[in-house]
């Protein structure tokens, strides 16, 4: 009997009948419009059709990366469990704990216990990978905000509904939060 075997996934095993069964459609490089089509047809296919397996594969690469680069960092935050999904937390702690599990076994036994910590702060300099929040990104408003002062640059911007706009991700995040504008690429 061929055991399930789970790697550090969210969720999906190597042996899962649907995984197996797997189509290996190709998708046209728009995740959006494929994904959405997807959902379209499984509405509307009176059968269950088979699963999109690069498709979703593609999706969870991207969440697992995104876990990877900031796990300790979105389990310290308050409302981790409203940020990510049962599954994401667990990703994101079983990483957490290989890292931390890696990290000591390889270098941090042979210093002294008082170094061992990963999550330290000295001076200027934090041990914790955290987001760039000014990161430029490209986002296009839902909806008409008029004329906002950026935080860092004190400059005023006039944010019109339709238009795109390359900004600090910090300076629209509440907007995004909000539902007012959303990330193109």
């Amino acid at each position: 009997m061929e055991e399930d075997t789970q790697d550090l996934s969210l969720g999906l095993s190597q042996n899962d009948a649907l995984f197996a069964q797997a189509g290996t459609r190709y998708f046209s490089g728009d995740a959006v419009a494929d994904l959405t089509q997807a959902w379209i047809d499984e509405r509307s296919a009176p059968e269950l059709l088979p699963y999109k397996r690069i498709l979703v594969e593609s999706l969870i690469d991207q969440l697992e990366d995104q876990i990877e680069k900031f796990a300790l960092q979105l389990l310290r935050k308050p409302n981790y469990d409203q940020i990510m999904s049962r599954q994401e937390i667990d990703y994101a702690r079983r990483y957490q704990e290989l890292i931390e599990e890696h990290n000591h076994e390889s270098f941090l036994k042979l210093l002294p216990p008082s170094q061992h910590r990963q999550d330290e702060r000295m001076g200027d300099i934090d041990m914790v990978v955290t987001c760039n929040m000014d990161a430029p990104v490209f986002c296009r408003f839902l909806e008409t905000i008029g004329e906002v002062m950026l935080d860092r640059a004190g400059d005023n911007i006039y944010f019109d509904k339709g238009e795109i706009y390359l900004v600090r991700y910090g300076d629209i995040k509440k907007y995004l939060d909000a539902g007012q504008a959303q990330l193109v690429s």
